[in-house]
């Protein structure tokens, strides 16, 4: 009787982790109406939010410019207004939004680290559906999922991770990767 009340215990645990975050789904015209695709080359970002005090990686999320500019921002709080968003994806990524996610994830005593490789439209446009189809992440999963979808990427293959740093160190391993931290006040351009 007590391994099957341990048993429930865990289940309701982890059922409480998983779908622990609000649920948005905003609509198909809404999320059409807000796109945008920054010009120039397509690109692939990892962040890494670091407190500076602990040197501890708190939040991992992903920036795609591919066929549109969008942030996959698993378990993420951040909410705008311009940012419509699907199961964890955030539409509209213009760079005033972009702008509002540095200072969201880059407070006081935190800066955001930015990893990012130019990637052909097609390597870009396979981020983009693994993104979409990912779904909405549980707190404490950011960086499980996050990924999981560099997994599906060629090229990514980056192994699985559950500490946003570890992941971090991974992603800076790849070929042509622009490491760049950001802090309160620095420029939005990548």
């Amino acid at each position: 009787m007590r391994v099957s009340f341990g048993v429930l215990l865990i289940a309701v645990f982890l059922t409480g982790c998983i779908y622990g975050t609000e649920n948005i789904q905003d609509s198909a015209e809404v999320v059409r109406a807000a796109s945008y695709r920054e010009p120039g080359p397509a690109t692939i970002t990892l962040f890494t939010s670091i407190d500076e005090v602990t040197n501890r990686g708190e939040h991992t999320a992903l920036l795609i410019n591919g066929p549109e500019r969008v942030l996959y921002d698993p378990a993420g709080r951040f909410r705008h207004i311009n940012a419509p968003e699907q199961a964890d994806v955030l539409f509209g990524i213009t760079d005033d939004v972009l702008g509002a996610y540095y200072a969201h994830q880059a407070p006081p005593d935190h800066f955001l680290r930015a990893q990012t490789i130019v990637v052909s439209q097609e390597i870009a446009r396979i981020a983009y559906e693994a993104a979409r189809m990912q779904g909405r992440s549980g707190d404490g999963f950011c960086t499980v999922h996050t990924s999981a979808i560099l997994s599906k990427i060629p090229g990514f293959d980056v192994g699985s991770a559950i500490f946003p740093k570890a992941l971090s160190g991974r992603f800076a391993e790849l070929d042509g990767v622009i490491t760049r931290d950001i802090r309160i006040g620095d420029p939005v351009s990548p």
